[in-house]
């Protein structure tokens, strides 16, 4: 893994972390673009991981409904 690599992971990361603590978020960046960002860098960690992110969206819908 390259410097690059680590560095994204760090931010993937550090996004991750902001979206459960939203205190934490940009004042100047709206929720949803936050949220979007956030969606955005679980497909990129899912596809390093050779993870089917649909999957595991169709499995979060699913966990979703039931905890309704």
């Amino acid at each position: 893994m390259d410097n690059c690599e680590r560095r994204g992971r760090g931010q993937q990361t550090l996004r991750a972390y902001r979206a459960l603590h939203p205190d934490y978020w940009d004042e100047k960046e709206p929720d949803d673009q936050a949220i979007t960002d956030l969606l955005a860098d679980l497909m990129h960690y899912c596809r390093q991981q050779g993870i089917d992110f649909r999957k595991c969206g169709a499995m979060a819908e699913v966990h979703f409904e039931e905890e309704r």
